[in-house]
């Protein structure tokens, strides 16, 4: 009798978890449906967004299209939208692929161990640079394409007079001869 009793109980426990299951995604059906009513992003356009905000940058570093393994991928994006606005979830991409550790550049700066590494790249932890400036620039204004910047450090080595930055530019000294 107590063995059926308690196997009576287990099998109500199990049921207990399905019904919470179900409930919480009633709750997030109807949150998403609200959502839209009002006239606000649904999930999927935000999902769409992030996945484009990060191949975009992830492009721009690696000069190739990412590729997303949806299957892994899609439900790490949808966890984190639960945790954090997705304005803090694009800067966090920003910073995760402007950080050069030689890990994350070793793993070609791969989604998954974003997710993994979501608070290392928090606002206080590294500052962030505009992903249209090229890397490393040190010029002032950043340069904004590699021809640019190619440009720049050319006349720089050159020792070229004309150069923005140059002394004379600066001091207002005119050039012998002017």
């Amino acid at each position: 009798m107590a063995d059926a009793h308690k196997a009576t109980l287990d099998k109500l426990a199990k049921l207990f978890e399905v019904l919470r299951e179900h409930q919480a995604k009633t709750y997030e059906l109807t949150e998403e449906i609200q959502r839209l009513l009002a006239g606000e992003e649904g999930i999927g356009e935000k999902l769409k967004r992030l996945e484009t905000f990060f191949s975009q940058r992830w492009q721009a570093r690696y000069r190739t299209p990412y590729v997303w393994a949806f299957a892994r991928d899609v439900p790490q994006l949808k966890r984190l939208l639960k945790m954090l606005p997705i304005a803090e979830i694009e800067l966090r991409i920003a910073r995760y692929l402007f950080n050069d550790d030689p890990y994350y550049v070793k793993v070609k700066h791969n989604f998954g161990i974003f997710v993994s590494s979501i608070n290392e790249h928090a606002a206080d932890a590294l500052p962030i640079v505009d992903a249209g400036h090229v890397r490393d620039c040190k010029h002032v204004p950043a340069c904004t394409s590699d021809q640019e910047h190619t440009k720049k450090r050319s006349a720089e080595m050159r020792g070229d007079e004309r150069r923005a930055d140059n002394e004379y530019f600066r001091s207002g000294t005119r050039y012998p001869g002017q």
